[in-house]
């Protein structure tokens, strides 16, 4: 809906449907890592409210020090340098290390509450 939208609003995507699909798809991969951290998370605090508070106070700062908005060559030099070590920078890696450490972690923990 999203892409419609961006389409009829005059987007023309230089990768085309090819670069979409492969955006999408890299936006299913790190979305599906970060779904086994609030896993994890949902299993330890009391509230629903309470995963969704520690969501944006992690998520907020990681998307806001990334390349998602800004070019790192107009940045300064420190924020150049760790916007180079957000996971957001470097998603199919650090997804893959999310998956790796929370995966069986919250299964582990599953299976414990159960």
């Amino acid at each position: 809906m999203a892409i419609g939208l961006g389409l009829i609003l005059g987007f023309r995507p230089g990768a085309g449907v090819t670069g979409v699909v492969l955006a999408v798809a890299l936006i299913l991969v790190f979305s599906f890592a970060l779904s086994w951290i609030w896993i994890v998370v949902s299993m330890l605090v009391q509230t629903p409210e309470s995963v969704m508070t520690s969501s944006f106070l992690l998520l907020f700062p990681l998307t806001f020090a990334s390349n998602i908005f800004v070019d790192p060559a107009t940045m300064p030099g420190w924020l150049r340098t760790a916007v180079g070590y957000n996971p957001v920078t470097r998603v199919l890696a650090v997804s893959a290390v999310i998956v790796l450490i929370f995966a069986p972690l919250s299964m582990r923990m599953y299976r414990r509450e159960r």
